[in-house]
């Protein structure tokens, strides 16, 4: 105490941070790349149970050392609290002010207490032993750091939503397999392909830049690159804006008018409809449906053809999966979503029942709607039985979250979505007739 009171008995305020750091969970002193303390700081890495040890550290940068303890399911905690004192000496405040989680796959500082996301930026150092190694700890804070290239690639790349991109592409190649015929060319394949990508990752990319104060207050989104402080919102938007001009110039080069118009509705539907709707109301999904499709006729316009019924019953199939799928994650997320201020059809269904009803209504129409490109005449019979038997297993899955509501019925039903969708294309692709 008498140590604390000639500190805070300078003439001036004092404001310092105190690090705390408890371990407990797995990997411990082992997360590659993890933040550990600094010489002069003190206090160390505990055991469960141990009573903590406060440090102090100044100014944003942290030269990190090696903490190198492990053990079995081990995680970081970290927090931080702010020590006031004024000149008249009195005492000390240390509330805590934030807390976070470190990953010890990717170094991350994980929401915990309602704050907006940080992010800790650690890089291995060479040649270092054991699992531990040595770490670069480049900042903390909300604003962007500074990273090596590759790093600044990756955290490009992760703004594009690449999974999410993928599933799009995906549908485009279905759509040009099943409009194209013995003239088509290459160069429109590579074209479509190229430029299916780009507007793919700049519709995600401008979606990321309106919504990124949204975004830092859900968990499962604040480690974006945008509320995590690794990207500037305009380094977002000239991304997003070149990725759209040259996905739209790709397309209009390679392949045709009607497939460049389409990648562009795809871009206004995505970016100036759906987003903004999803805070005004919850039957914006079916609304999102409509460009999560689109890139269906995108492929088959791009082979060439003109949009006639076969074109539509491709689309058809997947504006319908698309209910299915996305209700099922977003009642798992349901919270999140409403902290945000998101207007989504699963707020406010605690039991699960009424979205899980929704949820089973889409996966069953699907069945019927999955049969339109043989009963066209764009397959044999072999995709109809295949298509057919796929949607009751998707049905019966579904139905799980009426019968027995719970987070793991509604991550099954994703799940099994996200496999039904390439399996059926698939199938299309191989029993394709003309």
């Amino acid at each position: 105490m008498s140590g604390r009171s000639t500190r805070s008995g300078r003439a001036h305020a004092a404001v310092g941070v105190g690090l705390r750091v408890a371990r407990a969970g797995r990997h411990g002193g082992d997360c590659p790349g993890g933040p550990r303390l600094l010489p002069g700081v003190r206090g160390s890495a505990q055991e469960p149970g141990a009573a903590p040890r406060r440090g102090r550290i100044a100014g944003p940068v942290l030269p990190a050392t090696d903490a190198g303890h492990g053990g079995a399911g081990r995680h970081r905690w970290i927090e931080f609290a702010r020590e006031e004192s004024n000149a008249g000496g009195v005492g000390h405040s240390h509330a805590p002010r934030r807390r976070r989680r470190v990953d010890p796959g990717d170094g991350r500082l994980h929401h915990v207490a309602g704050f907006p996301p940080r992010r800790l930026f650690c890089r291995p150092v060479r040649g270092a032993p054991g699992r531990g190694g040595g770490a670069d700890v480049k900042s903390i804070g909300p604003t962007a750091v500074e990273a090596g290239p590759a790093l600044r690639v990756g955290v490009f790349v992760e703004l594009t939503k690449p999974r999410l991109s993928l599933l799009a592409v995906v549908a485009a190649l279905a759509g040009f397999y099943m409009g194209a015929d013995t003239d088509t060319r290459l160069v429109a394949f590579l074209g479509m392909l190229i430029g299916a990508t780009f507007i793919g990752a700049s519709a995600n990319t401008l979606n990321q830049l309106v919504e990124h104060k949204l975004d830092a207050r859900m968990n499962r989104t604040a480690g974006r690159p945008l509320p995590s402080g690794r990207l500037a919102p305009p380094e977002c938007l000239w991304f997003g804006v070149l990725l759209a001009f040259g996905g739209l110039m790709v397309l209009t080069v390679t392949t045709n008018l009607l497939a460049t118009f389409l990648a562009g509705a795809i871009l206004t539907i995505y970016v100036m409809l759906y987003t903004p709707m999803k805070r005004t109301s919850r039957w914006n999904t079916p609304v999102g449906a409509v460009p999560g499709a689109l890139p269906v006729l995108l492929g088959w316009a791009a082979a060439g053809r003109p949009l006639d019924a076969g074109a539509w019953a491709l689309f058809a199939v997947v504006f319908v999966w698309q209910l299915p799928h996305f209700w099922a994650i977003c009642w798992v997320h349901r919270l999140d979503y409403q902290r945000a201020g998101y207007c989504m059809l699963p707020i406010g269904d605690e039991t699960g029942v009424r979205t899980g009803w929704w949820v089973a209504l889409g996966a069953a129409a699907l069945a019927p709607v999955s049969l339109l490109p043989w009963l066209l005449g764009l397959c044999g019979p072999g995709y109809a039985f295949g298509a057919l038997e796929l949607g009751i297993v998707f049905a019966l899955v579904a139905s799980r979250m009426i019968v027995r509501p719970s987070q793991e019925s509604a991550r099954l039903t994703f799940l099994t979505s996200i496999v039904y969708l390439p399996v059926l294309f698939g199938m299309l692709m191989l029993d394709k007739t003309v």
